[in-house]
């Protein structure tokens, strides 16, 4: 599992890593085990406590908040809810700043993967600029403020 705030290099970890991204978008977190392979999410600091009864590695990245609703505030996506960053700060596993996915990236794939790190592909994979565009039609500001009511936290733009 890769773990962070929304605008924190998850989407470019799921690309890298091989990884689902986002799939809270579609799955409740329940049901996240039926996915084969690994998850790059920006939903998961919502549940820090099942994330950390999960027997999957972890690596929790780490971005300033101002950044982070920053990036959204130009998408015209509002801003990340304060519990999230506060959640992925309860989440045991190996936490980085999300800028070591490009700058030290080894002993991130070694914890998750454990071998057979690709100096050659991550440093081809590091010059392209990997962003989900479902900010399009999925992440929307009111159906990412109806999503998180449907969990009980309230979006403010």
């Amino acid at each position: 599992m890769v773990i962070g705030a929304p605008r924190s290099g998850t989407a470019w970890a799921a690309e890298w890593l091989g990884a689902v991204h986002d799939p809270l978008w579609d799955r409740f977190y329940l049901d996240l085990d039926e996915l084969s392979g690994g998850i790059s999410c920006t939903g998961l600091g919502m549940f820090p406590w099942w994330v950390n009864q999960h027997p999957a590695r972890k690596v929790i990245l780490h971005r300033e908040p101002r950044d982070v609703n920053a990036s959204l505030n130009r998408l015209n996506c509002g801003s990340c809810p304060p519990e999230v960053f506060e959640g992925l700060a309860k989440i045991e596993g190996m936490h980085v700043p999300w800028t070591d996915l490009w700058d030290k990236p080894q002993p991130i794939w070694e914890h998750l993967i454990g071998f057979g790190f690709d100096e050659r592909r991550h440093t081809l994979l590091k010059t392209v600029n990997i962003q989900t565009d479902d900010w399009k039609w999925r992440k929307t500001p009111e159906r990412v403020r109806r999503r998180y009511a449907q969990i009980g936290v309230i979006v403010t733009r």
